[in-house]
């Protein structure tokens, strides 16, 4: 199920749309299990642009800044019920860094806020178009090497539903690149910009962090929540129904994906799983049950109730948010999949002593509340 592309690296500009054929440099991988896929490729590329080009002038100063800008981190392996969790710790210069950035992109007028919108997307970063209705990105200020956005071309709200366009967009570069995917509902899930995007962190990404899985990794071991969850297929009754692992201390509910699903198939169990969560009304017919309209959300199914989207070839895990943090460690989507972030030493050695899994509880609920 590839994705398709259309590429020329040479002048940073490409496209992606269902159907196509692969084209251009990057072509060479294909069909060579010992290179990464085209797309992989084709964001290695990027990266490389975007850290080679950018701007000289950053807050009045003759500074070279680059346009993709990682954030320094130290990182370790801490194990929890048999998941081994990366918990990345960013470095105190970094973290000041990217403030500055931010503190001089805030100076600009109210219509250049949306690092996302047209004519605001920085081309350094972008990695390609996705069919008509979404642009791959790379994150500015990733805390892993090629932290993936897929956006949305037009403007649309982080906390509207999503369309079965963005599913099977999100899904298609999953699978293709491959990866692992999550979502951020808003603000309380972890979303730090309005505009609709996906995220996607690729698997050799994750493997890097344990070198003990080099060279032959068991996939089900790459994302690390999946120690727990892959065990549990074997004992479905069915793969028609959503379920939950009774292993993993915090509300969710899980579906398998067939395979290649429908942009349809994927909305369908994308609502039933907001429904079974508590996101949307489970007495709703659909789109915008349990949701509201108001103000510049009219139209765009908009949700009260946050939540989080981790997604595989394999499955989908929705997972309802009550808080946006526990005892000082904020979560994403990122936190659900086995990764969770620290900012300083002191939050690092709390959520050692706390737990992860504790962590992740106090912000999603207890399994079975």
């Amino acid at each position: 199920m590839l994705l398709g592309l259309a590429v020329n690296v040479g002048d940073g500009r490409s496209s992606v749309g269902r159907g196509k054929v692969f084209r251009g440099e990057v072509a060479e991988a294909e069909g060579r299990g010992d290179l990464p896929s085209p797309l992989r490729r084709l964001i290695q590329a990027t990266r490389h642009r975007a850290l080679s080009k950018g701007k000289l002038g950053l807050g009045g100063t003759s500074a070279f800044t680059p346009a993709l800008q990682p954030l320094a981190t130290t990182w370790e392996i801490v194990r929890d019920k048999h998941v081994d969790f990366i918990i990345s710790e960013i470095k105190p210069e970094a973290l000041n860094h990217k403030k500055a950035a931010q503190s001089h992109s805030i100076a600009l007028p109210s219509s250049s806020r949306d690092p996302f919108g047209e004519g605001q997307r920085e081309p350094l970063l972008t990695v390609s178009e996705v069919g008509k209705r979404h642009v791959l990105m790379l994150n500015k200020y990733p805390t892993m090497p090629d932290h993936l956005l897929l956006i949305t071309k037009e403007w649309q709200p982080q906390q509207g539903l999503l369309t079965a366009e963005d599913l099977s967009a999100w899904h298609g570069l999953i699978h293709d690149v491959p990866a692992v995917g999550i979502f951020n509902s808003g603000p309380e899930a972890g979303a730090s910009q309005g505009h609709r995007h996906l995220q996607a962190i690729p698997l050799d990404t994750l493997r890097s962090y344990r070198p003990s899985l080099l060279p032959s990794p068991s996939p089900s071991h790459v994302v690390p929540i999946e120690a727990l969850i892959e065990p549990h297929f074997a004992s479905l009754p069915s793969s028609s129904s959503s379920f939950h692992v009774p292993s993993l201390p915090f509300r969710h509910r899980l579906f398998p994906l067939p395979h290649s699903p429908t942009p349809n198939q994927l909305e369908a169990l994308y609502i039933h799983l907001l429904k079974q969560i508590g996101v949307l009304d489970p007495a709703g017919g659909g789109r915008g049950g349990g949701g509201r309209e108001g103000g510049n959300e009219v139209g765009y199914d908009y949700v009260d109730k946050a939540y989080n989207l981790v997604m595989t070839e394999k499955w989908l895990m929705a997972v309802p948010r009550s808080k946006g943090s526990y005892v000082g460690v904020a979560v994403n989507g990122m936190g659900f999949m086995g990764c969770l972030l620290s900012r300083d030493k002191n939050t690092t050695e709390v959520l050692k002593q706390v737990k992860p899994f504790n962590v992740l509880r106090g912000v999603a609920g207890a399994a079975g509340a």
